[in-house]
Protein backbone atom coordinates (compact mmCIF):
# COMPACT_ATOMS: atom_id res chain seq x y z
CA UNK A 1 0.00 0.00 0.00
CA UNK A 2 2.78 2.45 0.94
CA UNK A 3 4.47 1.72 -2.39
CA UNK A 4 1.30 2.73 -4.25
CA UNK A 5 1.01 5.96 -2.27
CA UNK A 6 4.65 6.75 -3.04
CA UNK A 7 4.08 6.12 -6.75
CA UNK A 8 0.89 8.23 -6.68
CA UNK A 9 2.78 11.14 -5.11
CA UNK A 10 5.46 10.89 -7.80
CA UNK A 11 2.78 10.93 -10.51
CA UNK A 12 1.22 14.01 -8.89
CA UNK A 13 4.58 15.77 -8.73
CA UNK A 14 5.20 14.93 -12.39
CA UNK A 15 1.69 15.83 -13.64
CA UNK A 16 1.08 18.82 -15.91
CA UNK A 17 0.76 21.97 -13.80
CA UNK A 18 -2.71 22.73 -15.16
CA UNK A 19 -3.92 19.27 -14.07
CA UNK A 20 -2.80 19.54 -10.46
CA UNK A 21 -4.07 22.89 -9.26
CA UNK A 22 -3.85 22.13 -5.57
CA UNK A 23 -1.16 23.27 -3.24
CA UNK A 24 1.48 22.40 -2.20
CA UNK A 25 2.34 20.71 -5.50
CA UNK A 26 6.12 20.91 -5.09
CA UNK A 27 6.39 19.55 -1.53
CA UNK A 28 5.88 15.79 -1.30
CA UNK A 29 5.54 15.72 2.51
CA UNK A 30 2.94 18.49 2.61
CA UNK A 31 1.15 16.99 -0.39
CA UNK A 32 0.89 13.68 1.46
CA UNK A 33 -0.40 15.32 4.66
CA UNK A 34 -2.84 17.67 3.01
CA UNK A 35 -4.41 15.33 0.48
CA UNK A 36 -3.65 11.67 1.10
CA UNK A 37 -3.90 11.75 4.90
CA UNK A 38 -7.10 13.80 4.60
CA UNK A 39 -8.69 11.01 2.55
CA UNK A 40 -8.56 8.80 5.65
CA UNK A 41 -11.43 10.87 7.08
CA UNK A 42 -13.73 9.19 4.52
CA UNK A 43 -12.60 5.62 5.29
CA UNK A 44 -15.00 4.82 8.17
CA UNK A 45 -17.95 5.25 5.80
CA UNK A 46 -16.75 2.78 3.16
CA UNK A 47 -17.06 -0.95 3.68
CA UNK A 48 -15.53 -3.76 1.65
CA UNK A 49 -17.57 -4.55 -1.46
CA UNK A 50 -19.13 -1.08 -1.55
CA UNK A 51 -19.69 0.67 -4.86
CA UNK A 52 -18.35 4.21 -4.44
CA UNK A 53 -18.59 7.34 -6.58
CA UNK A 54 -15.99 10.10 -6.23
CA UNK A 55 -17.85 13.08 -7.63
CA UNK A 56 -15.60 15.71 -9.20
CA UNK A 57 -12.54 13.57 -8.60
CA UNK A 58 -10.04 16.01 -10.11
CA UNK A 59 -6.67 14.28 -9.81
CA UNK A 60 -8.05 11.69 -7.41
CA UNK A 61 -8.77 13.27 -4.05
CA UNK A 62 -10.10 11.39 -2.19
CA UNK A 63 -10.95 8.59 -4.68
CA UNK A 64 -7.46 7.28 -5.53
CA UNK A 65 -6.37 7.20 -1.89
CA UNK A 66 -9.56 5.38 -0.92
CA UNK A 67 -9.20 2.89 -3.78
CA UNK A 68 -5.68 2.06 -2.58
CA UNK A 69 -6.89 1.53 0.98
CA UNK A 70 -10.11 -0.31 0.07
CA UNK A 71 -9.10 -2.80 -2.67
CA UNK A 72 -12.31 -4.84 -2.25
CA UNK A 73 -14.58 -1.91 -3.07
CA UNK A 74 -15.24 -0.56 -6.55
CA UNK A 75 -14.57 3.14 -7.20
CA UNK A 76 -16.00 5.25 -9.99
CA UNK A 77 -13.98 8.45 -10.39
CA UNK A 78 -16.01 11.06 -12.26
CA UNK A 79 -14.73 14.35 -13.61
CA UNK A 80 -15.82 16.55 -16.50
CA UNK A 81 -12.30 17.65 -17.46
CA UNK A 82 -10.57 15.33 -19.91
CA UNK A 83 -7.20 16.50 -18.59
CA UNK A 84 -8.19 15.11 -15.17
CA UNK A 85 -9.67 11.86 -16.41
CA UNK A 86 -6.61 11.24 -18.62
CA UNK A 87 -4.43 11.71 -15.53
CA UNK A 88 -6.70 9.44 -13.44
CA UNK A 89 -6.51 6.75 -16.11
CA UNK A 90 -2.71 6.98 -16.07
CA UNK A 91 -2.70 6.66 -12.25
CA UNK A 92 -5.12 3.72 -12.41
CA UNK A 93 -2.89 1.93 -14.93
CA UNK A 94 0.44 2.76 -13.24
CA UNK A 95 -0.82 1.62 -9.83
CA UNK A 96 -2.71 -1.41 -11.24
CA UNK A 97 -5.91 -0.27 -9.53
CA UNK A 98 -8.33 -2.85 -10.92
CA UNK A 99 -11.06 -1.54 -8.59
CA UNK A 100 -11.17 1.87 -10.33
CA UNK A 101 -13.29 3.01 -13.27
CA UNK A 102 -12.69 6.51 -14.64
CA UNK A 103 -15.64 8.41 -16.15
CA UNK A 104 -15.29 11.61 -18.19
CA UNK A 105 -18.71 13.24 -17.74
CA UNK A 106 -20.39 16.27 -16.23
CA UNK A 107 -21.80 15.41 -12.82
CA UNK A 108 -25.32 16.50 -13.76
CA UNK A 109 -25.45 13.59 -16.23
CA UNK A 110 -24.66 10.88 -13.67
CA UNK A 111 -28.41 10.09 -13.65
CA UNK A 112 -27.99 8.63 -17.13
CA UNK A 113 -25.81 5.85 -15.76
CA UNK A 114 -27.57 2.73 -14.57
CA UNK A 115 -25.41 2.42 -11.46
CA UNK A 116 -26.49 2.49 -7.81
CA UNK A 117 -23.85 3.59 -5.33
CA UNK A 118 -23.48 2.60 -1.68
CA UNK A 119 -21.40 5.70 -1.00
CA UNK A 120 -20.80 8.98 -2.82
CA UNK A 121 -17.80 11.06 -1.77
CA UNK A 122 -16.96 14.59 -2.83
CA UNK A 123 -14.37 17.01 -1.59
CA UNK A 124 -14.77 20.75 -2.18
CA UNK A 125 -17.00 19.98 -5.15
CA UNK A 126 -20.27 21.93 -5.04
CA UNK A 127 -23.11 23.01 -2.78
CA UNK A 128 -24.92 20.23 -0.90
CA UNK A 129 -28.29 20.70 -2.60
CA UNK A 130 -26.62 20.60 -6.04
CA UNK A 131 -24.74 17.42 -5.18
CA UNK A 132 -27.96 15.79 -3.91
CA UNK A 133 -29.78 16.74 -7.11
CA UNK A 134 -27.01 15.17 -9.21
CA UNK A 135 -26.88 11.85 -7.34
CA UNK A 136 -30.44 11.42 -6.04
CA UNK A 137 -31.28 8.65 -8.55
CA UNK A 138 -28.00 6.82 -8.08
CA UNK A 139 -27.71 6.36 -4.31
CA UNK A 140 -29.02 3.11 -2.85
CA UNK A 141 -31.58 3.21 -0.07
CA UNK A 142 -29.53 3.51 3.13
CA UNK A 143 -26.58 4.80 1.09
CA UNK A 144 -24.34 7.63 2.23
CA UNK A 145 -23.11 10.85 0.70
CA UNK A 146 -19.88 11.87 2.47
CA UNK A 147 -18.76 15.42 1.76
CA UNK A 148 -15.66 17.34 2.74
CA UNK A 149 -16.84 20.90 3.30
CA UNK A 150 -15.29 24.13 4.53
CA UNK A 151 -16.43 26.00 7.64
CA UNK A 152 -19.40 27.94 6.24
CA UNK A 153 -22.05 25.24 5.76
CA UNK A 154 -25.00 26.15 8.02
CA UNK A 155 -27.16 27.43 5.15
CA UNK A 156 -26.27 24.41 3.01
CA UNK A 157 -27.30 21.99 5.77
CA UNK A 158 -30.81 23.51 5.75
CA UNK A 159 -31.19 22.39 2.10
CA UNK A 160 -31.03 18.67 2.94
CA UNK A 161 -34.54 17.37 2.28
CA UNK A 162 -36.37 14.06 1.97
CA UNK A 163 -35.35 11.40 0.96
CA UNK A 164 -32.06 12.56 2.51
CA UNK A 165 -31.21 13.33 6.13
CA UNK A 166 -28.14 14.67 7.87
CA UNK A 167 -26.67 11.55 9.47
CA UNK A 168 -23.46 12.94 10.96
CA UNK A 169 -21.45 16.15 11.11
CA UNK A 170 -17.78 15.78 12.06
CA UNK A 171 -15.52 18.76 12.76
CA UNK A 172 -12.07 18.27 11.22
CA UNK A 173 -8.88 20.28 10.85
CA UNK A 174 -10.03 21.55 7.41
CA UNK A 175 -13.73 22.09 8.05
CA UNK A 176 -16.34 19.32 8.24
CA UNK A 177 -17.18 15.87 7.06
CA UNK A 178 -20.89 15.99 6.29
CA UNK A 179 -22.55 12.57 6.15
CA UNK A 180 -25.97 12.44 4.51
CA UNK A 181 -28.07 9.28 4.42
CA UNK A 182 -30.66 8.31 1.84
CA UNK A 183 -33.81 7.01 3.51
Amino acid sequence: MEEKFEKYLLLLLDAPKRAVLMSPKGDKTLLFKKHIEEAKLYLPYIKDNNIVLDLGSGVGFPGISLAIQKPYSKFYLLDRKKLHTDFLTKVKDELSLTNVIVINMEAKFIKSLDIKFDVVVARAFNRIETILSFVSHNVKQGGLIVLGKKEDIQEELKKITHPFILNELVKTHFGYIVVIKRL
